[in-house]
């Protein structure tokens, strides 16, 4: 069977959305562990509540709309604007260990993206990155199409919760999936 330009993307948007992709996900627990440490996070009906809270108020209504602009931005070859939204990414994080995490995060798939041939048609800016603005850049330098990018981008982040969660919680792999599937 060929290779088709279809299978490519999706063989990289897979790629991206993996646990393997070497950012440091794994590291980071998006907050989940001082929500544990404070008590409010003691079951799997816990974890549910607090990872569909921070989807319906952060995720859905910031992180994924600005994610869509940026690979517009990006496609578009648009600096000011991915400069601008990078900067309002980064603004938007609560605490500075959320800032600093989404900056890590967003450095390490940068320097994955700087060794890609076609790096120069999309170049970052210089100033921290946050992570959304790689996924965008890696999308459009992919070929990866808005709707799958959306999807996946949304997958990463709850098996990256999930797993986290996992971590801290008595919950075994059951647990896990059953919160994914409720989600």
């Amino acid at each position: 069977m060929a290779l088709t330009n279809t299978i490519i993307m999706n063989l990289r948007l897979l790629r991206l959305a993996s646990n393997a992709l070497p950012i440091g996900s794994f590291a980071h627990s998006q907050g989940l562990e001082s929500a544990h440490e404070s008590g409010l996070l003691n079951d799997e009906t816990d974890v549910f509540e607090w990872l569909r809270g921070i989807y319906s108020a952060g995720l859905s209504r910031t992180e994924l709309p600005i994610l869509v602009r940026l690979r517009e931005a990006f496609s578009d070859y648009d600096a000011h604007e991915i400069e601008r939204l990078n900067e309002l990414m980064l603004a938007s994080r609560e605490t500075k260990e959320l800032w600093l995490e989404d900056q890590r995060q967003g450095a390490a798939l940068k320097k994955i993206l700087d060794e890609d041939e076609d790096k120069k048609a999309f170049e970052a800016p210089k100033t921290p990155q946050a992570l959304v603005t790689q996924w965008a850049r890696a999308a459009a330098l992919w070929g990866i199409d808005e709707h799958s990018m959306v999807q996946a981008y949304a997958f990463s982040w709850l098996e990256n919760a999930c797993l986290a969660s996992a971590k801290l919680l008595p919950m075994g792999q059951l647990q896990v999936h059953r919160v994914m599937s409720q989600m």
